[in-house]
Protein backbone atom coordinates (compact mmCIF):
# COMPACT_ATOMS: atom_id res chain seq x y z
CA UNK A 1 0.00 0.00 0.00
CA UNK A 2 2.93 2.52 0.70
CA UNK A 3 4.78 1.58 -2.09
CA UNK A 4 1.07 2.16 -4.51
CA UNK A 5 0.72 5.31 -2.82
CA UNK A 6 4.36 6.50 -3.55
CA UNK A 7 4.26 5.53 -6.70
CA UNK A 8 0.90 7.37 -6.82
CA UNK A 9 2.79 10.83 -5.52
CA UNK A 10 5.37 10.42 -8.07
CA UNK A 11 3.16 10.36 -10.69
CA UNK A 12 1.42 13.02 -9.40
CA UNK A 13 4.38 14.85 -9.24
CA UNK A 14 5.88 13.99 -12.78
CA UNK A 15 2.04 15.40 -13.95
CA UNK A 16 2.69 18.37 -12.23
CA UNK A 17 5.88 18.95 -13.15
CA UNK A 18 4.97 18.52 -16.85
CA UNK A 19 2.08 20.86 -16.70
CA UNK A 20 4.85 23.35 -14.79
CA UNK A 21 7.14 22.76 -17.85
CA UNK A 22 4.11 23.45 -20.31
CA UNK A 23 3.13 26.33 -18.31
CA UNK A 24 6.88 28.17 -18.20
CA UNK A 25 6.66 27.09 -22.29
CA UNK A 26 3.85 28.95 -23.18
CA UNK A 27 4.62 31.89 -21.35
CA UNK A 28 8.09 32.23 -22.68
CA UNK A 29 6.00 32.45 -26.03
CA UNK A 30 4.27 34.73 -25.29
CA UNK A 31 6.74 36.97 -23.68
CA UNK A 32 8.93 36.82 -26.75
CA UNK A 33 5.44 37.56 -29.07
CA UNK A 34 5.08 40.34 -26.92
CA UNK A 35 8.68 41.85 -26.80
CA UNK A 36 8.84 41.52 -30.84
CA UNK A 37 5.26 43.28 -30.76
CA UNK A 38 6.49 45.83 -28.65
CA UNK A 39 9.86 46.20 -30.28
CA UNK A 40 7.96 47.28 -33.37
CA UNK A 41 5.68 49.30 -31.89
CA UNK A 42 8.61 51.16 -30.77
CA UNK A 43 9.73 51.40 -34.34
CA UNK A 44 6.58 52.74 -35.53
CA UNK A 45 6.38 54.67 -33.09
CA UNK A 46 10.14 56.43 -33.84
CA UNK A 47 9.28 56.39 -37.53
CA UNK A 48 5.74 58.42 -36.83
CA UNK A 49 8.07 60.62 -34.89
CA UNK A 50 10.37 61.14 -37.58
CA UNK A 51 7.69 62.26 -40.10
CA UNK A 52 6.02 64.57 -37.77
CA UNK A 53 9.47 66.55 -37.47
CA UNK A 54 9.29 66.42 -41.17
CA UNK A 55 6.04 67.69 -41.62
CA UNK A 56 6.66 70.55 -39.30
CA UNK A 57 9.55 71.41 -40.46
CA UNK A 58 7.64 71.44 -43.85
CA UNK A 59 5.18 73.45 -42.18
CA UNK A 60 7.31 76.15 -41.25
CA UNK A 61 8.76 76.44 -44.80
CA UNK A 62 5.18 76.86 -46.26
CA UNK A 63 4.14 79.55 -43.58
CA UNK A 64 7.06 80.92 -44.18
CA UNK A 65 6.74 81.65 -48.33
CA UNK A 66 3.15 82.37 -47.51
CA UNK A 67 4.33 85.06 -45.49
CA UNK A 68 7.02 86.18 -48.25
CA UNK A 69 4.25 85.76 -51.36
CA UNK A 70 1.97 87.93 -48.86
CA UNK A 71 4.06 90.76 -48.64
CA UNK A 72 5.01 90.30 -52.61
CA UNK A 73 1.15 90.62 -53.53
CA UNK A 74 1.00 93.59 -51.85
CA UNK A 75 3.87 95.03 -53.17
CA UNK A 76 2.35 94.22 -56.51
CA UNK A 77 -1.13 95.46 -55.90
CA UNK A 78 0.48 98.82 -54.76
CA UNK A 79 2.55 98.91 -57.63
CA UNK A 80 -0.98 98.38 -60.25
CA UNK A 81 -2.99 100.84 -57.91
CA UNK A 82 0.08 103.62 -58.32
CA UNK A 83 0.34 102.72 -62.61
CA UNK A 84 -3.49 103.05 -62.43
CA UNK A 85 -3.61 106.03 -60.88
CA UNK A 86 -0.72 107.38 -63.21
CA UNK A 87 -2.28 106.18 -66.05
CA UNK A 88 -6.04 107.77 -65.40
CA UNK A 89 -5.23 110.22 -63.36
CA UNK A 90 -6.14 110.94 -59.56
CA UNK A 91 -10.06 109.53 -59.58
CA UNK A 92 -10.89 111.06 -56.42
CA UNK A 93 -10.11 114.59 -58.44
CA UNK A 94 -13.60 113.67 -59.99
CA UNK A 95 -15.91 112.48 -57.21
Amino acid sequence: MTQTKEQGADNTQQVFDQMQQRFDKIMDEMRSEMTDKLKSAYVEIERLRKQLSIVKGEQTIHKSQLKDQSKGVQILEQSVADLQRDLNGDMDEYD
